[in-house]
This record gives structure tokens, sequence and C-alpha cells, in this order.
């Protein structure tokens, strides 16, 4: 649904499924859902722009369907893509004007909580269930440091 100060001026339609992240890039929101979509309107118009099936772009599981992101962020200067998190472990780079995983990187073995871009270009923060605090390149899939907080997840981050 849309709101302008304070009421309802319309709705996108029907979900396949619960929607449990959003974000805004430029005038487009982006919302994943339950179902393993990704689904993007403009936000003038609210005519639908995006929706990809995480399963058919490859970004998958352990048990094979499309993965369950649990955090998400658009890197600085990275124009249409968008940084998946997901329960298992593991981070993919995704076009969503193309429908294509750009890159999937190593598992960190371990459920994504946070996603966060550095001041440094190409180079984000990422927040494990484990504990596990990481700093690594986007542009060489390598990791810059590693940090391990006390007990309990990693809830928030920022530069």
């Amino acid at each position: 649904f849309r709101f302008r100060r304070g009421k309802g001026e319309g709705g996108s339609g029907k979900l396949d499924g619960n929607v449990t992240l959003l974000m805004t890039i430029g005038d487009l929101i982006l919302s994943y859902n339950t179902a393993g979509q990704i689904v993007g309107w403009d936000a003038n118009s609210m005519e639908e722009m995006v929706k990809i099936d995480l399963a058919e772009c490859g970004i998958t599981g352990k048990n094979g369907g499309a993965a369950r992101i649990t955090a998400w962020m658009h890197p600085f200067t990275y124009l249409n893509k968008v940084l998946l998190g997901d329960a298992d472990g593991g981070v993919h780079l995704l076009n969503f004007r193309s429908d294509k995983c750009i890159h999937s990187f190593a598992s960190l073995g371990s459920a994504i909580t946070v996603l966060a871009q550095s001041p440094a270009v190409d180079v984000v923060g990422i927040g494990c269930a484990d504990g596990k605090v990481l700093v690594r390149s986007v542009k060489y899939d390598e990791t810059l440091m590693e940090f391990q907080h006390g007990e309990g997840s990693v809830t928030g981050m920022s530069f």
C-alpha cells in the first residue's frame, strides 16, 4: 500500500508471500517476500518494474529451493545491484534489472544477519548469527578483517 500524509492512495496488488524486507533505491521500492521473490515498483506510479524468483536466478538454499534472504543492501556505485545475505551463510550479488546473479561468494557458515556499507567503495561489513563480524571486499571477494563478537548474533553495524 502507498500512503501520502497518512491516507492510503493505493496498493501494488497481491504478493505471493509475506514481505520480510523493504528497500528503496532512487525511485524504486524493492521488497523481498517469503516466496523467495524480489519485487520492485516505481515509487511514483506504483507500476511493477521488477519481479525476480531467486531460485530461477540460481540463488538457492541448502534445501534446493530459493535461499531465505536475511539481510540486504545496495552497495555504493553498483548500478542496479543488491547484495543479499542468506540464512545459510551465503552472500550473493544480484543485478535486479537483468535478473542475474553476478556472483555468489563462499558461504560463511552462519546466517547473515547484517550487511553494511563502509565508507570505502567495494568494502562491506557482514555480521553473522554466530557473532562473527567480517569486513570484506566485494570486488576481490576477500576478507580484509575478521572479529568475533562476544555472545549472540550481530544485530546492527555501521561505519
